[in-house]
């Protein structure tokens, strides 16, 4: 079957890289005679809008491509998935931190990554990461991780910072997220959380890390969770105490390694369904996009979802 491609462009992702590579793929796609509709979204909460719309148009033959960051990718799929039909996704990184690239093992690359989307004659079934909170009954969707305490925290402080435009523009996106370590570290204080996992039940006093992930990256490359994989059918979490620098730094070390899981202020929980109870006012991401700073009751599972490419 040949595919057609509907083509959803960020043109703020990366600050701007998106637009930048459009020509570039464009010039691809008519080289291969590709049919293709591009449009590009203008405001926060667009790209679910287009997407969503696309998707109850239900065409059978069409794959809707995301070009943009994982904040993109994660507006995609919450509109993919407010859609009655299941029409299969991809994606062509073009943001500063591009975890999902990495989790997937696809290529960074702009002109690979297409390839290997136009390679493709099947969807790759993978997970993604589902939440509802308990005040809410709407879910909510994810393709790398959720995160509350100081990753949540260095993503609002990195978002909010004139460096990280300056630094994308620089192609040194990754370096955005180490900038604001610094400050989140002397500032973010520690938390109780508790946690069920099925029969097993968890509490930390002074969590100060607390990650849930689909695959092992965050941050712009940092393996947080080696052993998680985005087609295991489970989500893994990580818990981390509040840290002295020395301890921080032994940890980054261990972590390069894929060794932290061994400390012991280092928590890691595997499962199918997740809940994740914190009672204080504390900020929160997924896919590094700022969920605010508040208490969380959240519940979490896995589901699946056809992603074109071939590997």
């Amino acid at each position: 079957m040949a595919f057609s491609y509907f083509i959803i462009i960020n043109k703020f992702a990366g600050s701007g890289n998106a637009a930048k590579i459009w020509p570039h793929i464009e010039s691809t796609l008519l080289e291969k005679n590709v049919a293709y509709k591009m449009v590009t979204s203008d405001y926060a909460g667009h790209v679910t809008e287009i997407a969503k719309e696309r998707a109850n148009q239900h065409r059978n033959d069409e794959i809707i491509i995301v070009i943009g960051g994982d904040g993109t990718l994660h507006e995609a799929i919450n509109g993919l998935k407010q859609s009655s039909f299941e029409v299969p996704i991809a994606y062509i990184p073009a943001g500063s931190g591009n975890d999902f690239a990495r989790g997937l093992g696809m290529s960074k690359d702009p002109q690979t990554a297409l390839s290997q989307i136009l390679a493709a004659t099947k969807p790759k079934i993978i997970d993604v990461g589902r939440y509802v909170a308990q005040d809410s009954p709407t879910p909510h969707y994810f393709v790398n991780n959720v995160g509350i305490g100081f990753d949540a925290a260095i993503v609002a402080y990195t978002n909010h910072s004139p460096m990280k435009s300056k630094l994308n523009r620089l192609h040194l996106g990754s370096l955005s997220y180490l900038t604001s370590i610094f400050h989140v570290m002397s500032n973010q204080p520690g938390f109780k959380i508790d946690v069920v996992n099925g029969q097993q039940v968890a509490h930390m006093d002074n969590a100060f890390l607390v990650t849930l992930s689909n695959h092992p990256y965050f941050g712009g490359g940092v393996k947080i969770l080696p052993t998680a994989k985005i087609d295991s059918g489970e989500l893994e979490l990580i818990l981390i105490e509040k840290m002295t620098w020395l301890q921080f730094i032994h940890m980054y070390s261990l972590m390069l390694r894929g060794k932290h899981y061994s400390m012991p202020i280092v928590q890691h929980i595997v499962g199918k369904n997740i809940q994740l109870q914190i009672h204080s006012a504390e900020q929160g991401q997924v896919d590094g996009e700022e969920l605010g700073k508040h208490a969380f009751n959240f519940d979490f599972d896995v589901i699946k979802y056809p992603f074109m490419i071939k590997l």
